[in-house]
């Protein structure tokens, strides 16, 4: 091949070259653009998804706070609140709730209905299977059975829960402990009657006292002139003994018929206690009485708001029942214990004796006004004592078997800190 034809070739194929590598690199350019943009692209989309990812964050952390706050709201209630499922079973209960039904949280979630709520108006049907029904907004007065065997007066709400479908959701139940609120109207019933009994009395008190008051000052005066006649002295003393009993009987007619007036301080119950406990011993002592006092001091401290007055006088006159119901042939073990119970909110002082009890017959009449079981008594000190304990919002109960005992027990609700 001639030098020329190689030369053209040459110049050919470097054409050609230049031709492709032209191409190349407007391909090239075009590819580095288009990374461009897409690498720009790729950036907003990143800060794009960053920006999102912060909104949703801030939206998570909005709903967090909100949920924490319809929580501590949930928990805050003094309504008992509690939500179930379309099974029946509980999967949100509140505080309240818990303390109303007396059960741990822990135990209380899953359960079904029949097995934490007993309505004692349930009779046939009960108020989830009547919003299952299609019932919706109960709401009831009724008693609720909690703990053991105990029965609370509540009003007691229900309502249904729909999705955006109008179905059934969930089944939610409030309900609010209205015990003391029957304490307060049967307290304003009873004021309500004392009143118009203490205005009788005070008038009744006042036209017996004022012959008292001639009689007693008549004997007084035979006293000095029978100073030396035993016999006739025996009688003046039998008339001067019943003045100052119609004195006694009138002055707690009285007590028990005119308002309470309440002195609140707080005081340590122990000290009460042990201050009761040697005025009670003295008491005794100077009776000539052969006796056996425990007294089951408590291993802590505590204050509450009391009368000192009062539950001083309370505690006194239950144990001045204990040892005038103990035959003399016998020692007389008086108990006083206190306990306290965080979960219930009150503390207890307990009063035993091991006197000849009471007739199951009489202890349902055992605080009613003039009920008494003693030949010399006036039926009232008793009736007093429950005054006073409702003054301080507190309860009175008794326990008692014939031939071995009696036991009152009173309960008074703890200052609480808030």
């Amino acid at each position: 091949m001639s030098n020329q034809k190689k030369t053209n070739i040459a110049d050919e194929d470097l054409l050609l070259f230049t031709k492709l590598f032209s191409e190349f690199d407007k391909t090239s350019l075009g590819l580095r653009q288009e990374y461009t943009a897409l690498t720009e692209k790729v950036d907003n989309l990143l800060l794009e998804l960053d920006e999102k990812n912060q909104f949703l964050e801030k939206i998570f952390l909005e709903q967090k706070e909100t949920n924490n706050l319809l929580y501590s709201i949930l928990e805050s209630m003094v309504t008992g609140v509690i939500v179930f499922n379309l099974s029946k079973e509980i999967i949100i209960i509140n505080k309240r709730a818990t303390e109303i039904l007396q059960i741990p949280r822990s135990e209380a979630i899953g359960l079904p209905y029949k097995e934490i709520i007993n309505i004692s108006s349930e009779n046939t049907i009960s108020i989830i299977e009547r919003q299952i029904v299609g019932e919706d907004n109960i709401e009831s007065e009724c008693e609720l059975e909690v703990g053991k065997s105990e029965k609370i007066p509540v009003l007691y709400k229900a309502s249904t829960m729909f999705d955006e479908d109008g179905n059934p959701r969930a089944y939610i139940h409030m309900f609010d402990d209205l015990t003391g609120v029957k304490d307060m109207e049967e307290n304003i019933r009873k004021n309500r009657n004392l009143s118009e009994i203490g205005r009788m009395a005070a008038g009744i008190a006042h036209e017996i006292r004022n012959p008292l008051g001639g009689i007693s000052g008549y004997a007084t005066m035979l006293a000095r002139d029978l100073k030396d006649n035993p016999d006739q002295m025996e009688l003046v003393d039998q008339i001067k003994k019943g003045v100052k009993s119609l004195n006694d009987i009138t002055s707690e007619i009285l007590a028990y018929t005119r308002p309470m007036k309440i002195t609140l301080l707080s005081l340590p119950i122990i000290d009460i206690l042990a201050e009761v406990k040697k005025l009670v011993s003295s008491e005794m002592d100077q009776l000539g009485l052969t006796y056996k006092f425990h007294f089951e001091k408590p291993d802590f401290e505590l204050e509450v708001d009391t009368d000192y007055q009062i539950i001083q006088r309370v505690l006194i006159n239950l144990f001045r029942n204990g040892f005038q119901s103990v035959p003399y042939d016998r020692d007389p073990e008086l108990g006083l214990k206190l306990s306290f119970n965080l979960f219930n909110n009150y503390y207890e002082i307990l009063i035993s004796d091991n006197g000849s009890g009471i007739e199951e017959t009489n202890l349902v009449k055992l605080f009613t006004p003039f009920f008494t079981t003693k030949a010399e008594g006036t039926g009232l000190g008793l009736a007093l004592v429950k005054k006073m304990i409702e003054s301080l919002n507190g309860k009175i109960s008794v326990e008692s078997k014939v031939d071995k005992g009696t036991i009152f027990k009173l309960k008074f609700p703890i200052k609480r800190d808030i």
